[in-house]
C-alpha cells in the first residue's frame, strides 16, 4: 500500500511541473519596468557627461518624463517606448543657439540601461549606460 501512496505522490507531483514551468516562463518574460530615476553617464571627445531621467511608465508601454543636465536643462521626453527589454524616445533641447532633436534608444536589464543616443540627425551621437538611482 505504501508503495502505491508513493506513485501517487510523484505523479500528482509530475502533474504540478507544466504549472510551476508556465510561472517560471511568465516570470521570466515580464515587461520591463523603466518608471523611476536614472543616472545616466556618457563618454565624449569632450570629457564625461551625466544627466538624470525621470521616467513613467505607462501600462500600455509608453513613456513620459523628463531629461535633465546642467548644460541644457531640463527637456520632456516625447514618443518614449518600451517592449521586449528595448526602449527609445526623443527630446527636443535648446542650447548654444542651436535646436535639435535627441534620440535615444537603448535595452534595460533590471535596474541597468545601456544605449546610443543620435543628436540633431547625426550631427552627434554617443553610447550611453545608466543605472537607476534608489529614493529620488
Amino acid at each position: 500500500m505504501k508503495r502505491w501512496g508513493s506513485i501517487a505522490a510523484i505523479v500528482a507531483g509530475l502533474a504540478l511541473v507544466p504549472f510551476a514551468l508556465a510561472a517560471q516562463e511568465a516570470v521570466a518574460k515580464a515587461p520591463a519596468d523603466m518608471t523611476g530615476s536614472w543616472l545616466i553617464s556618457l563618454d565624449t571627445p569632450e570629457g564625461s557627461f551625466e544627466m538624470t531621467w525621470e521616467i513613467e511608465q505607462h501600462e500600455d508601454g509608453t513613456l513620459t518624463g523628463t531629461t535633465a543636465n546642467d548644460m541644457i536643462g531640463e527637456a520632456p521626453i516625447d514618443g518614449g517606448w518600451v517592449e521586449d527589454g528595448q526602449f527609445g524616445f526623443s527630446v527636443y533641447v535648446e542650447a548654444q543657439g542651436q535646436s535639435m532633436d535627441v534620440v535615444y534608444e537603448g535595452s534595460i536589464v533590471d535596474d541597468e540601461l545601456t544605449g546610443f543616443l543620435d543628436a540633431g540627425g547625426g550631427m552627434f551621437q554617443a553610447d550611453f549606460v545608466g543605472v537607476r538611482v534608489e529614493g529620488r
